[in-house]
């Protein structure tokens, strides 16, 4: 395709005017037909099960114009051939501000549309309220020598920027219409799973509706989610009372301890009666008071955090 744009730009014509020391004598028009064919491999369990290609076919078609600017005889100084290409650029011109003027002009949309008067605005038909995007970019020029010209291009860009275009997928009736009966197929499917599963019903009167139960389980699964965060926030606040309870219990045993001190005997009438510890008796007659006394409130610990976590 580059190939084809550089061989076409090398073949157009320029020439030097006195407005312009490169004016381009011709319009240029670029255009590339583009075809997309996807290859959609399906079952087709009414075939024995069998593997068909089903091909949808997607065509665009892109156009780069160039179109060469508007010119006054007079101001150009052309004459023979020179002066033939600006009556030519100038018709194709006209012809293309007849197109935009009845596409744009409210007053004027009922009426025909002039596409055929021309090669130009034949080949734009499609970029001229047709199927497509068209980006149109006027060029003017900063010299106050060619006011006239620059007003004009401005009001030709006003003119074309009032038209609307309607842009659909180009797409073959046959992929079309296996798409459709896809969609309709996905819905259909939808609905008979939704009677299978007793969440849509028939009223008495033929009516179709949504089980009542289908609400209510609904709102059954609401409050359950809720329970669930309420129990989990309540498991918690109770592991923090468990520990906090744990801690208490073995400072009252570590006082127990201190008050034993004096005697140098620990009975398990002394840490159940403190402790609190129900029909849970510790199995030790005497136990050593001196340099083992913190490892004695350790082991007393864990046994009252593993009795609280069976409790």
């Amino acid at each position: 395709m580059m190939q084809c744009l550089k061989l076409g730009a090398l073949s157009r014509t320029t020439a030097s005017t006195q407005m312009n020391v490169q004016s381009s004598r011709s319009h240029a028009i670029f255009t590339i037909h583009l075809c997309q064919v996807r290859d959609n491999l399906t079952d087709n369990r009414l075939a024995n099960d069998s593997e068909i290609n089903e091909f949808e076919t997607l065509t665009a078609k892109f156009h780069f114009v160039d179109l060469a600017g508007s010119e006054r005889l007079k101001r150009t100084g052309a004459t023979g051939d020179r002066a033939k290409e600006g009556i030519s650029i100038n018709c194709g011109l006209l012809a293309l501000g007849n197109v935009i003027s009845a596409l744009g002009d409210r007053s004027k949309r009922s009426s025909h549309v002039p596409y055929r008067d021309s090669k130009l605005t034949r080949l734009l038909q499609d970029s001229l309220g047709g199927n497509s995007q068209t980006v149109m970019i006027a060029c003017i020029s900063p010299s106050d020598r060619d006011f006239m010209e620059t007003l004009n291009t401005l009001k030709y860009a006003n003119r074309a920027r009032n038209i609307k275009n309607k842009v659909m997928v180009n797409q073959d009736r046959a992929s079309q219409q296996i798409s459709a009966l896809r969609t309709e197929i996905a819905r259909l499917q939808m609905e008979l799973m939704e009677y299978k599963t007793g969440k849509r019903v028939l009223g008495e009167d033929g009516m179709e509706g949504i089980n009542d139960l289908v609400h209510e389980n609904s709102m059954l699964q609401t409050e359950n989610n809720n329970l669930r965060v309420r129990v989990k926030a309540m498991q918690e606040t109770i592991d923090a009372q468990r520990t906090r309870l744990t801690q208490l219990l073995s400072e009252q045993a570590s006082q127990v301890l201190a008050k034993a001190g004096g005697s140098h005997s620990l009975r398990h009438s002394d840490i159940e009666t403190s402790a609190h510890f129900e029909s849970y008796v510790f199995k030790c007659e005497k136990l050593p008071i001196g340099d083992g006394n913190e490892e004695i409130g350790n082991m007393i610990q864990n046994y009252i955090k593993e009795i609280e976590e069976l409790r």
